[in-house]
């Protein structure tokens, strides 16, 4: 599995969002990979409102200390950025820009100059959907799941012109059994003019071999499952790590920094 040649001729941070609703409080998790290989990761939680799902504050702290933890290992900051951003309905994409990259965009302009300052690319992942692939065997004599890797990006999606804000579907894994049932991936962002469709297809898919607790491909990048793990390791989890309770002290968690 080899990824696109942009992913080596930049220094790549590729960053998670995703948003736990269990418990009293909204948890939000964030990580953002630290190595040009993309297997080590920051990570960090954000408590807000319940049921509150886009992040309106302390998305800029979580951002600043991803840079920081970025800059030591590599001495070095990413000149491009890409956001998978799990969890986010259709009429919420204005507000992800408008709030979340926003933050984003202060960090960034205060720890770059104003030449070097990286593109971000937003990905809405959304996998809780109706629309259903299926391919025709050579033969025409049978209707099967399509193989993982298959890709619907023209005709049937929501943009299909522009290599800025376009969207597609994608088989990420393999199904057995039943009806396989793909992710949408709508690109609302993309200033990496560098950065084409067909790369970050083909990223997107790479990522979902890279979740570590699982040995095949999963149905979001690593990134989103990661931001959705440690969003749901702080609200099932005390201090012990062991012992599930109906309510946390968060205060009192203690976690390793490399979770």
């Amino acid at each position: 599995m080899r990824m696109p040649d942009f992913m080596s001729k930049n220094k790549v941070m590729v960053i998670g969002i995703d948003v736990c609703h269990a418990g009293g409080e909204s948890i939000v998790g964030f990580t953002a990979t630290t190595d040009d290989l993309f297997t080590q990761y920051y990570s960090n939680i954000i408590m807000q409102t319940k049921g509150k799902e886009v992040v309106e504050q302390k998305l800029d702290q979580s951002m600043k200390e991803a840079l920081d933890s970025y800059q030591r290992r590599n001495n070095d900051l990413p000149n491009k950025i890409i956001i998978y951003r799990d969890g986010v309905g259709e009429g919420m994409r204005d507000d992800i820009i408008d709030k979340e990259i926003s933050q984003f965009k202060k960090v960034l302009a205060k720890s770059y100059n104003k030449m070097s300052i990286p593109n971000v690319t937003l990905v809405v992942v959304n996998k809780r959907i109706n629309q259903r692939m299926f391919m025709v065997t050579e033969k025409g004599e049978q209707i099967d799941n399509p193989p993982p890797g298959s890709i619907i990006d023209s005709v049937l999606v929501e943009n299909d012109d522009s290599n800025v804000c376009f969207d597609f579907f994608m088989v990420p894994q393999k199904t057995t059994q039943g009806c396989v049932t793909p992710t949408h991936f709508f690109v609302s962002l993309n200033e990496s003019k560098d950065l084409s469709k067909k790369d970050l297809e083909t990223i997107t898919y790479n990522f979902c071999y890279l979740y570590s607790n699982w040995s095949g491909s999963i149905k979001v990048p690593a990134p989103c499952q990661y931001a959705h793990k440690i969003a749901e390791y702080h609200h099932t989890f005390d201090a012990a790590q062991m012992i599930k309770r109906k309510s946390i002290d968060y205060k009192k968690l203690c976690f390793n920094e490399k979770f």
